[in-house]
């Protein structure tokens, strides 16, 4: 996406966003040489997600959903007995 396509696409999301309304956002993400780790973000609203940047990277955190602490679970537990 052209920069300029991408600031229409975000002009358009400024005017249709209603901050108003609760467990709402919306985040562009683009290729950015000059940003650190080389990615560039835009936010409306509160993301669910913690966007941060460590050692010139740009992350994401967010909470695990209990599935997904299952499946690391599993995942370690079928894994820690293939070393050694």
């Amino acid at each position: 996406m052209t920069r300029a396509v991408r600031e229409r696409v975000w002009a358009v999301m400024e005017e249709w966003f209603d901050p108003a309304t609760p467990d709402q956002a919306v985040v562009m993400t683009w290729p950015d040489s000059q940003a650190p780790g080389g990615q560039a973000f835009l936010t409306l609203g509160l993301p669910k997600v913690d966007l941060q940047e460590h050692d010139g990277m740009k992350l994401v955190r967010c909470a695990l959903t209990k599935s997904t602490q299952r499946s690391l679970t599993i995942h370690a537990e079928r894994n820690s007995g293939s070393e050694g």
